[in-house]
């Protein structure tokens, strides 16, 4: 009901705006300022009604649509604000050029933001290859993990070299050291509470990735 009521009253502004015979340039500034008014309530109203239920993600291909759709709604939101800047400084200063360099730089950013927009909704192999560097944070976390562990064991771990190449061999990486730790932690020494840690993550998860992202949550425990 609220956000009717702030719409009726903006379109209302809009509405009597046009009716006092203003420039083109006067009418197209004040609706830009209206319009980033009524954008900006709406995007603080879903912030308000989404911050509760957004969850972080559980598998690299939800991070990454996570991620573009960040980068695209902070392009997007600059992009507007630009534009809407540029209106008031034209009220302002009684300007009648429009297309000043700040209004083209909130264009140029708002081509950057439809650009992820299209990497979002495009196909997923882009969204693979956009998370690689985070996916190889992710291996390198694992690996502390798995080395925390191997040295904290009382049997001898039998353990496997594979060079990483591409994309591909991430995948392969991560897998192995995701079952190295699975494998070995239950022998761990002295570390209950972080062994328990372990135990319950690997109980109380249904696939690997998830696994993947609670692991890499966690702390070592200080030596």
């Amino acid at each position: 009901m609220l956000t009717l009521m702030i719409l009726g009253i903006l379109y209302g502004i809009i509405f009597v705006i046009h009716l006092r015979g203003l420039s083109y340039t006067n009418l197209y500034q004040y609706n830009v300022i209206l319009i980033f008014i009524g954008c900006s309530l709406a995007g603080i109203t879903l912030s308000l009604m989404l911050r509760k239920s957004v969850q972080f993600p559980t598998s690299h291909i939800e991070f990454a649509h996570l991620c573009w759709l960040t980068i695209f709604w902070l392009l997007a939101s600059i992009s507007l604000s630009l534009i809407a800047l540029n209106a008031v400084l034209g009220l302002i200063h009684n300007e009648v050029v429009i297309e000043t360099p700040l209004q083209q730089i909130g264009y140029l950013l708002n081509a950057l933001a439809m650009a992820c927009m299209m990497i979002v909704t495009g196909p997923d192999t882009l969204l693979y290859r956009s998370v690689y560097p985070y996916r190889l944070w992710q291996y390198h976390k694992l690996l502390r993990l798995k080395d925390f562990i191997l040295q904290h064991i009382e049997i001898e771990p039998i353990t496997i070299v594979t060079d990483i190449t591409g994309s591909t061999g991430i995948e392969v990486m991560i897998h192995d050291t995701l079952v190295t730790i699975l494998d070995y932690y239950p022998y761990i020494l002295d570390y209950e509470s972080f062994r328990l840690a372990l135990e319950q993550i690997e109980g109380n998860t249904q696939d690997m990735e998830t696994m993947l992202f609670k692991m890499t949550r966690l702390k070592l425990p200080l030596s």
